[in-house]
């Protein structure tokens, strides 16, 4: 009776081990089938979208690093490029611009900038308003209350440069008056934000 028992004993146990056996490797198996796809398609959709992210972001931080870095190699040195009137303001400008597009900007002044050129495939022309904030390589363009009528324009280096979004800071020439002796170099000046005044902003 003994020998009985314990076999029966024995088979009970080893009757719930392979029924608690089964019921582990059924409760593991749906989720083991539910889990893996999803974890996979995760990381495929996730390395995709980092690599597409980082070219794209890669690509446009290029652009916009080759651009400044032309900028910057105009500062300290005085640029005529027409040949008239020593180192004007336009003249800095113009060799940003044929930097961009191959050619200069029309107008008999600065304060024509944005009136006489067609800006079409190239730029677009704001007007300043109380929400514009400029960005780096736009070009401002003061009216005629400035340069003695002629107005002035400059290439924006820092669209905030207080931190309140009251002033910017740009590559400028002879904001002083000392262009047509070639005693002023181009510079960085700090400006504020006026009423009248159009920023172009290249689309490259």
């Amino acid at each position: 009776m003994k020998i009985k028992k314990k076999v029966l004993v024995t088979v009970a146990v080893m009757g719930l081990t392979t029924m608690n056996l089964s019921a582990t490797i059924e409760a593991k198996e749906p989720t083991n089938k539910d889990k893996s796809p999803k974890i996979q398609n995760v990381e495929v959709d996730h390395r995709n979208y980092d690599k597409n992210g980082s070219t794209a972001k890669k690509e446009v931080l290029e652009s916009s690093t080759s651009t400044m870095n032309y900028i910057k190699s105009l500062e300290g040195k005085g640029w005529d490029f027409d040949g008239y009137y020593g180192w004007q303001c336009f003249d800095l400008v113009n060799y940003y611009w044929n930097y961009l597009y191959g050619h200069g900007l029309h107008g008999d002044y600065a304060k024509d900038i944005p009136t006489a050129n067609d800006f079409s495939g190239e730029a677009t022309v704001y007007k300043n308003t109380p929400s514009f904030v400029a960005k780096p390589g736009d070009i401002v363009v003061f009216n005629e209350d400035f340069g003695s009528g002629a107005g002035h324009t400059a290439i924006v280096m820092n669209g905030n440069a207080d931190g309140n979004l009251m002033k910017f800071q740009s590559l400028d020439q002879n904001w002083y008056g000392g262009g047509a002796d070639k005693s002023e170099v181009a510079q960085r000046i700090t400006h504020d934000y006026e009423t009248e005044m159009w920023f172009i902003r290249p689309n490259r």
